[in-house]
């Protein structure tokens, strides 16, 4: 008879052990969720008309969205030094540096192999609406306003009529922070001149290690200077150091940016990473581009 309660409490606690087991699942199946896939914003901090875009025109009515989960190649080269490589250049610097000659030759490259450099803009629009892409297509990215962009990017781009998106930290606007940098008036002209200004927060964070009142001030203030001072909407960010987290994410998509990048080393893309688009580092070798287009 002793034994009963004894067996009794063994069935209880396997009980609870199994639906505690079971809600622990729950919790990381919802984080797992979180994390990867694009959120939704709170109706009431949306800052973005971007964020409830208007009917599609009758001549995109046949646009079929793509599924969340589909993913696609599209591969978005990131650069950052753009300039003669330094004799004494660490391996670091060596890595994020692209002389302005091998730059001419990645243009060459995609434009004698039918590669078509579309902007950033055209992967959020096949997500979100599902308007195809063109063939072959791939996008130029630059992250943190240095002069060199300016000085050595931009006047090639516009002799292959090719357009990229320049990520600016707005408070290394004009500055020698880390090197020299470009002015609101540089930026200007090439938002002018086509091309896409993004934001890289203000002072180039590790977002993820902000409390929730700076990282809301790091997006929300950034984009507000950038769309002062060159006339236009600012509706993508590039994370400093590509560093993010589903709260980070959050915080993005409420502060009425339609898109995200980051850094991987990977070329494929699906809408339920709109937050997290993978990006990869070009460097000074055309095997950085051309290992990445095999068989695209």
């Amino acid at each position: 008879m002793k034994k009963i309660p004894v067996i009794f409490v063994l069935i209880l606690l396997a009980a609870s052990g199994v639906f505690l087991y079971a809600q622990r699942c729950k919790v990381w199946a919802c984080n797992d969720e979180i994390k990867y896939s694009a959120p939704t914003p709170s109706p009431s901090k949306i800052k973005s008309p971007l964020q409830n875009p208007p009917a599609l025109p009758e001549s995109e009515a046949g646009y079929s969205i793509p599924d969340l989960n589909k993913t696609i190649k599209f591969p978005v080269f990131n650069y950052h030094h753009l300039g003669p490589m330094p004799e004494n250049a660490d391996i670091n610097r060596r890595v994020f540096t692209v002389t302005p000659e091998l730059f001419e030759e990645h243009l060459k490259y995609f434009r004698d192999n039918g590669y078509q450099v579309v902007l950033v803009d055209e992967l959020i629009k096949y997500f979100k609406i599902g308007k195809s892409l063109p063939e072959k297509a791939v996008a130029i990215t630059f992250d943190d306003g240095y002069l060199e962009h300016y000085q050595n990017a931009f006047p090639l781009l516009k002799k292959y009529n090719v357009k990229a998106t320049f990520f600016i930290p707005t408070g290394w606007v004009g500055t020698s922070t880390r090197g020299d940098m470009m002015s609101w008036a540089q930026i200007k002209e090439m938002s002018d001149a086509g091309m896409i200004i993004g934001s890289h927060a203000m002072t180039h964070p590790n977002l993820m290690n902000l409390s929730d009142e700076d990282l809301k001030k790091e997006l929300e203030e950034s984009k507000k200077i950038i769309e002062g001072r060159i006339g236009k909407v600012c509706d993508l960010l590039a994370y400093p150091g590509g560093n993010h987290d589903a709260r980070v994410i959050e915080a993005v998509a409420n502060a009425g940016y339609k898109g995200a990048l980051s850094v991987y080393k990977i070329i494929q893309q699906a809408p339920r990473y709109i937050y997290s688009i993978r990006r990869f580092h070009a460097d000074d070798n055309m095997s950085s581009i051309v290992d990445k287009l095999v068989d695209y």
